[in-house]
């Protein structure tokens, strides 16, 4: 049996929740950035017509990325974000738009 969840979330429990729920991540290839969405939270406000809400950055390098195919693009995006130090990829701040 799992340990129990405590009655508070810690600050790094509170990055994580931030990161599911509305993360824009910019990723940076070998010639072009490209945005992808991530968080949950930011499709369910697009969802509901609010286009006034913002993002957590982070910042991914991935060269050559520009050469994949659209799905092992993802897979990639999808490996680096998984190994990645958040502390020293995440900006700082409020977030960016997502209009």
């Amino acid at each position: 049996m799992g340990s129990p969840l405590l009655p508070t979330r810690s600050h790094a429990h509170d990055r994580l929740a931030l990161i599911d729920e509305d993360t824009v991540l910019c990723v940076a290839g070998s010639r072009a950035t490209s945005t992808w969405i991530f968080g949950h939270a930011l499709y369910d406000h697009a969802y509901e017509g609010d286009r006034s809400v913002r993002g957590t950055a982070i910042d991914l390098e991935l060269p050559g990325l520009d050469d994949l195919a659209p799905l092992a693009a993802r897979a990639a995006v999808d490996r680096a974000l998984a190994v990645t130090d958040l502390t020293r990829v995440a900006r700082p701040g409020p977030g960016i738009p997502v209009d």
